[in-house]
């Protein structure tokens, strides 16, 4: 991963924040994602499917542009 071009990015593991947080230093360590972090990214509802951002979200804070999801997947044409 040390060829890779990565930054501004969570990484987080709901059942085991150490994973998120392991493979954060790893990266780090490579010189990869100085400015990332491990952290919950406040998602709505994740286990329901809604993955907006909750006021006070680390990505909003970070910049991370929230997207349109109902724009994604598999559409019928019109």
């Amino acid at each position: 991963m040390k060829d890779i071009d990565s930054d501004y990015n969570i990484y987080y593991c709901r059942e085991d924040r150490d994973i998120g947080e392991d493979v954060l230093e790893k990266l780090q360590d490579d010189g990869i994602d100085a400015n990332s972090r491990a952290v919950d990214p406040l998602f709505v509802d994740p286990k329901n499917g809604d993955f907006r951002f909750k006021p006070g979200s680390p990505a909003l804070k970070m910049g991370i542009i929230p997207i349109n999801l109902s724009l994604i997947g598999l559409r019928t044409k019109k």
